[in-house]
């Protein structure tokens, strides 16, 4: 995939990202008025807290912060009901996002992108495999911005939905139960300690993606110099 390409993506994601933080900012929506709103449903709160994060994740723009919202549930419901609605939200939306991606995506990215560059994109996608979509899912926390491009991507490659859809939903279900019920533990401590395991979510990913991008540049340049110095 070329550069002008990664870049015209690369700008969808930058956009939707601080569109949401701007409409945040325009409706003044902060972690109070999630819980007023879910408060407001009473028993059904878990199920408003489950269409909350389901739109998160299959709405890019949206002025609801997936982090908000998923802290809320960690410090409103039990770990088991937290644990179920988020699994039923992520079901959904992983099932939406595929769907999106099968039916609609190869015409989005006409109108947006040159004939060629869709054409490498499409490419790309073939090369998809159950692997690659395993190892991305615990990302999750660095994804959580309303654009689901594994899903999309497994879409448009036409993947075995029910494959795809159980290679996602194991990493993701493995996160929730982690955080939810580390989480649990932590707000009997100090309710302000239930940011370390969104910490440690957030920053293991970070690191291996780091290193592995060391790693490649380090090989780059290596094989650079070895075919300088071959001359």
């Amino acid at each position: 995939m070329d550069q002008k390409t990664v870049i015209k993506i690369s700008l969808v994601f930058l956009i939707s990202f601080f569109g949401s933080i701007l409409l945040q900012q325009i409706f003044n929506i902060d972690f109070e008025t999630i819980r007023n709103l879910v408060d407001y449903f009473g028993p059904a709160a878990p199920i408003a807290y489950s269409f909350l994060l389901f739109f998160g994740l299959t709405v890019p723009f949206n002025p609801i912060s997936d982090l908000l919202v998923v802290s809320l549930a960690a410090l409103l419901f039990p770990p088991v009901v937290s644990v179920s609605a988020t699994f039923v939200a992520h079901l959904v939306a992983l099932t939406a996002n595929y769907l999106i991606g099968r039916k609609f995506l190869d015409r989005f990215l006409q109108k947006i992108l040159a004939k060629k560059e869709v054409e490498r994109i499409e490419d790309l996608s073939r090369r998809i495999n159950l692997n690659w979509i395993f190892g991305l899912r615990f990302l999750l926390p660095l994804t959580a911005v309303g654009i689901d491009a594994v899903s999309y991507a497994s879409g448009l490659a036409g993947l075995k939905f029910w494959r795809f859809l159980i290679v996602s939903m194991i990493p993701w279900t493995a996160i929730n139960i982690f955080y939810f019920y580390s989480s649990s533990f932590l707000r009997e401590i100090n309710p302000a300690l239930i940011v370390v395991p969104v910490g440690v979510l957030v920053g293991i990913p970070a690191l291996i993606f780091a290193f592995q991008r060391r790693d490649s540049l380090k090989d780059k340049f290596v094989r650079t110099i070895k075919k300088y110095s071959s001359r």
